[in-house]
C-alpha cells in the first residue's frame, strides 16, 4: 500500500518541488541555459521567435565566413604583415575556448536544464509529444551540440585569418554574441516575466509523462498494458478504435452536465444565458480562454489548440465512466503470501524468474559505458554522436526524435 500511494503520489511531489523556491533541484527561475528552444520543447507553442532566432544563428556566421573568405581571394590576407600583439590576441582566446567554452559544452553535470531535457527525452520515447514539442527538443539538441562546435570552428577559421588585435576580439564576441541569442531572449523580461510559462508547462509535462497519451488512443495498446479484454473496451467505446481520443465526443461531453461540479454547471449555465442574449462581455467572462505562448499572438488564430489543451479530445468523459469499472481486481497470490508469522513476504518463487534479452526487467534499461570527456569532445567534433543519433532515430522511424 505505501508503495503504490509512493507511485501515485511522485509526479505530484514532482510538481510541488518545482513550485517550491527554496527548492534549487528545480529552480526553473534561475536556470542556465535555457533557450527559446527550450521553451518550444517544453510549451508546444510560439514557434515564430525560435524560428527567426534559429535563422539568425545559422546566416550570421555564414555571411562573416563568405566575408572572410573573399578578403583571402582579393589578396588582403596575404598583403598584411605579422602583428605580434594580434597572434598574442588569438592564443589568448584560443586559451579561453579550451579552458571554459569546451568543458561547459560537453559537461554532463546536473543541473535544472539537464533535469528539463530529461522529462523531453522521457517524452520522446513515450511517442506522446506534439509535433511543435518534438521539432523544439531537435532545435534544442542540435543547437547546443553540434552548432557549437561548427560555430567556433568557423569562428577559428575567422581569427586565423584576421591580422589585427581589435579585430580578432571583435570577431570573438561577435560569434559568442551570436552564440548566446536564443538563451538571451528567454532570460529577457518581455519573454516569460517571473518564468511563469517555463513553470505551467514543465507541470504539464510531468502530467504528459504520466498520462501515456498513446495508450489512451489506442485499444490495442490500453487492453495490453491494462488488462481488459479489446471486445470490452470496444462495447464502452461505441466501436471506437481510437479509444478515449473522439473529439465529437469531448465536445458532447464537455457539455453534459453530469459531468460537471456544481460551480461548472452555475458557469455552464451562464455562459449559455450569455451566448442566448448575444451579451459578449458575459461570455468573454464565463467561456474558458484559450492560452498561448509566444510574442506574435496575430499568429495563434492559425491553432486551434492553446498551450494547455492537449488532451481536449481526450476528454470523453461518458466513456471513461464506463471503462474505469472494466479493470480486473488483481490477484496478488502470486506475488505475495502470507507466512507462518502471519507477515505478508514476498512470493519465493519470484527469485527464480530471471531477466533476459528476450524478456527484460521493466525498470531494467540498457547500460551504457560512462564516456570520458575526450571520448565525448571526439564523438561532438567528428559529427560522430550527430551521426549515431540520426540512425536511431531513422531504424525507429521518426527522424524528430
Amino acid at each position: 500500500r505505501t508503495e503504490l500511494l509512493k507511485h501515485i503520489m511522485s509526479p505530484f511531489e514532482l510538481i510541488e518541488n518545482l513550485h517550491e523556491i527554496e527548492n534549487d533541484e528545480w529552480n526553473v527561475a534561475d536556470a542556465k541555459n535555457v533557450s527559446v528552444y527550450t521553451y518550444l520543447s517544453i510549451m508546444g507553442d510560439g514557434l515564430i521567435t525560435p524560428l527567426v532566432i534559429m535563422i539568425l544563428q545559422v546566416f550570421i556566421p555564414i555571411i562573416l565566413t563568405l566575408d572572410m573568405i573573399d578578403k583571402n581571394q582579393d589578396g588582403h590576407a596575404a598583403e598584411t604583415i605579422y602583428n605580434q600583439e594580434a597572434t598574442l590576441m588569438k592564443f589568448l582566446i584560443f586559451l579561453f575556448y579550451l579552458f571554459n567554452i569546451v568543458p561547459d559544452a560537453v559537461s554532463t553535470a546536473e543541473s535544472v536544464y539537464s533535469r528539463l531535457c530529461s522529462l523531453q527525452r522521457v517524452l520522446l520515447q513515450q511517442e506522446d509529444c506534439t509535433l511543435l514539442q518534438k521539432i523544439g527538443g531537435r532545435l534544442d539538441f542540435i543547437m547546443n551540440t553540434s552548432y557549437v562546435c561548427v560555430l567556433y570552428l568557423l569562428n577559428m577559421y575567422i581569427l586565423a585569418n584576421t591580422e589585427d588585435a581589435n579585430d580578432v576580439l571583435f570577431n570573438a564576441l561577435q560569434i559568442h554574441f551570436v552564440l548566446v541569442m536564443d538563451e538571451a531572449v528567454a532570460s529577457s523580461l518581455w519573454w516569460d516575466p517571473n518564468k511563469r510559462w517555463i513553470k505551467a508547462g514543465v507541470t504539464e509535462l510531468l502530467l504528459q509523462i504520466n498520462l501515456r497519451l498513446c495508450w489512451l488512443a489506442s485499444v490495442d495498446d490500453f487492453s495490453k498494458n491494462f488488462d481488459i479484454p479489446k471486445q470490452d473496451l470496444l462495447i464502452a467505446c461505441d466501436g471506437d478504435y481510437n479509444l478515449f481520443q473522439n473529439r465529437q465526443v469531448a465536445i458532447e461531453s464537455a457539455a453534459d452536465t453530469r459531468f460537471m461540479t456544481t460551480g461548472e454547471r452555475v458557469s455552464f449555465f451562464f455562459l449559455q444565458e450569455a451566448i442566448e442574449m448575444k451579451n459578449a462581455r458575459a461570455v468573454s467572462e464565463y467561456r474558458k480562454p484559450m492560452p498561448h505562448f509566444g510574442s506574435f499572438p496575430f499568429m495563434h488564430g492559425s491553432f486551434r489548440r492553446g498551450v494547455f489543451d492537449k488532451y481536449e479530445d481526450l476528454r470523453t468523459w461518458r466513456r471513461w465512466e464506463k471503462v474505469l469499472w472494466l479493470a480486473p481486481i488483481p490477484n496478488l497470490t502470486n506475488i505475495i503470501h502470507v507466512n507462518e508469522m502471519s507477515e505478508i513476504v514476498p512470493n519465493l518463487e519470484l527469485e527464480k524468474i530471471k531477466a533476459t534479452s528476450h524478456r527484460p526487467f521493466a525498470n531494467q534499461g540498457d547500460v551504457y559505458k560512462k564516456l570520458t570527456y575526450i571520448t565525448h569532445l571526439r564523438d561532438v567534433l567528428t559529427f560522430k554522436k550527430l551521426y549515431r543519433d540520426l540512425h536511431d532515430s531513422w531504424s525507429q522511424q521518426n527522424l524528430l526524435r
